[in-house]
């Protein structure tokens, strides 16, 4: 789960470098989440994640979708919401995986604005990993210095 995190740091890093939004639509898809998943969550990194998300992002996240919620994926989002202020819990919009596209596309986000695989008109996933990819490798040195930067800092002046 952590590299999942820092992924996507790494990801509103390049967003905010390259073409940064004033608002930001999260879309998150649940599918595949099982039980071994819930065990793999350190709820330290967890908070840590969310309030880097509420409190040091540098833009304004107006609503996170998640796609495909079962059981246990409805379980990991009260647990995440335990550490979210009401603010960005009422972001949330929750999805069955029983959601009729055609209705997310008419009351949520247009289908102009999504990839194939969420009967979008935008490229497939595969090409919109390609091209972030692209960016990834261009910006290696950037996040190589950036974690460095981090490890070498003292902490030790922090509250614990």
């Amino acid at each position: 789960m952590e590299d999942v995190f820092k992924l996507a740091f790494m990801t509103i890093a390049i967003s905010q470098m390259y073409s940064p939004p004033d608002n930001q639509i999260v879309l998150i898809d649940m599918e595949g989440i099982t039980l071994m998943h819930l065990t793999c969550i350190k709820l330290t990194v967890l908070k840590n994640f969310i309030d880097f998300l509420q409190d040091a992002i540098p833009l304004r996240i107006t609503k996170i979708h998640f796609f495909n919620v079962n059981y246990v994926a409805e379980k990991a989002i009260a647990i995440s919401k335990l550490f979210m202020k009401k603010q960005l819990v009422e972001t949330m919009e929750i999805h069955p995986t029983s959601m009729k596209i055609e209705e997310f596309h008419q009351k949520w986000i247009p289908a102009t604005h999504l990839p194939k695989e969420y009967g979008g008109d935008l490229p497939s996933y595969i090409e919109l990993n390609d091209k972030s990819n692209q960016y990834f490798r261009k910006l290696k040195p950037f996040f190589e210095a950036e974690e460095k930067l981090v490890a070498d800092c003292d902490l030790s002046y922090l509250p614990k």
